[in-house]
């Protein structure tokens, strides 16, 4: 099952960019698949994922190019906005269960920061760059639907950990499953300046951390962790290289 959570993951991100690029360039359901799969390519083997922006807009017309690597900026921004909404309610959360300060104190500042550029997403209006307005503007409406897409992104991220801790008999609570796979995730957007093997390296320190202490072997939160990586990184990159293949020889 945590397989096959790539599936709804990245139908998610296909149809967040298909909505974002309609802005400007139509794009069906597969292209946009091609471009956003371009992008992860690029972006995992560079610093803070800047290969992604060239991937996706590569395909458009060289006049929209600045364009499209502005909405899947804005398109990044709201996917950084749910790790730290998520992580801040886990932060919350765990001082419910250790109950000191400063877990509180940071997931009430990082709730208040998540509330304030929720609000800057969807009333800011940037009118400087009439050039770049048409992806600088959004309608309220498409904003909503991508940070709408984005929490249900975080969800199939949840679950997806939730059916590989099973399959691997690591037994935690519901609790402490999302507590410490919203701080994976938060240590992750914050550390977003690592390639692909920091941010595996990351993922499993920050594992260690918060689950080794609820008596689960290390051993296994790092295998795990890998998996999850895994099937969440490499297969659609091994896929998109595959599929090109296979096309190419169509």
């Amino acid at each position: 099952m945590g397989i096959l959570c790539v599936i709804p993951n990245y139908a998610l991100e296909i149809y967040k960019w298909q909505l974002l690029s309609a802005q400007i360039q139509e794009r069906t359901f597969l292209q946009a698949k091609t471009e956003v799969l371009r992008g992860l390519k690029l972006g995992i083997l560079t610093p803070f994922m800047s290969g992604d922006y060239l991937g996706r807009s590569m395909g458009f017309n060289k006049g929209q190019r600045t364009n499209a690597a502005l909405l899947n900026f804005f398109n990044s921004i709201t996917q950084t906005w749910t790790a730290l909404f998520f992580g801040s309610m886990a932060l919350i959360l765990w001082n419910i269960e250790l109950w000191e300060i400063n877990t509180r104190v940071a997931g009430i500042i990082l709730l208040m920061i998540s509330t304030f550029s929720l609000a800057l997403l969807l009333g800011l209006k940037v009118t400087i760059w009439k050039k770049y307005q048409t992806a600088l503007d959004l309608p309220l409406k498409l904003k909503w639907e991508v940070i709408y897409l984005s929490l249900l992104r975080t969800l199939t991220y949840l679950l997806q950990y939730y059916f590989v801790y099973l399959a691997f008999d690591i037994q935690v609570t519901y609790m402490d499953l999302f507590i410490g796979t919203n701080l994976l995730l938060l240590a992750k957007t914050i550390g977003g300046g690592l390639n692909a093997i920091g941010d595996l390296t990351l993922r499993q320190v920050v594992s260690i951390f918060f689950f080794a202490p609820l008596g689960i072997s290390e051993e296994k939160i790092i295998v795990a962790t890998f998996v999850v990586w895994l099937i969440s990184v490499f297969l659609p990159v091994f896929y998109s290289i595959f599929a090109k293949k296979h096309d190419s020889a169509v």
